[in-house]
């Protein structure tokens, strides 16, 4: 029985360390480097949360979205919003629920005043919002996707 029970829990472990080890969880400042790349790269980023009903609707857009342009100059970040405290409890589960296998940033910044702006002027913080940048060129959408408009807005930038 103590056999059964300690494979249980090896197992449960395993699956846990699987989903963390594409959470990675980052500061402003390194997310903020990130922002300043000036390459022919179009990043996506994405803001949401496991909490977020919209947010988590569309995610398979944007996973299917990264799918269809991995051979192209697009890369899809999903930056998650999620409470630091309690993300082991909330994000790791639907990711592995949802079998995410895309790199995940937690951002890990609770003053949200503090960097909103920095992100879009016009932002208030609302989520589902997404980022497009392309060089020097930024696109800011506080908004929902579906896939085709998300596909139609990469095609546009790219």
């Amino acid at each position: 029985m103590i056999k059964k029970s300690f494979l249980v829990l090896l197992i449960l472990s395993y699956a846990c360390m699987a989903a963390a080890q594409h959470v990675e969880i980052i500061k402003w400042k390194r997310f903020e480097a990130l922002l300043q790349r000036n390459n022919d790269t179009l990043y996506v980023y994405h803001f949401w949360a496991s909490w977020c009903v919209p947010c988590v609707t569309e995610i398979p857009n944007f996973i299917g979205v990264a799918e269809q342009y991995r051979d192209r100059q697009v890369k899809v970040v999903l930056v998650s919003l999620d409470f630091i405290e309690s993300y082991k409890q909330s994000l790791i589960p639907y990711l592995n629920k949802h079998a995410i296998k895309q790199n995940v940033l937690l951002l890990d910044e609770p003053d949200y005043n503090s960097w909103i702006d920095k992100i879009a002027s016009t932002w208030e913080g609302d989520i589902p919002a997404t980022l497009f940048i392309k060089g020097p060129k930024k696109l800011f959408m506080a908004k929902s996707f579906t896939k085709e408009a998300l596909a139609s807005t990469i095609q546009t930038l790219l």
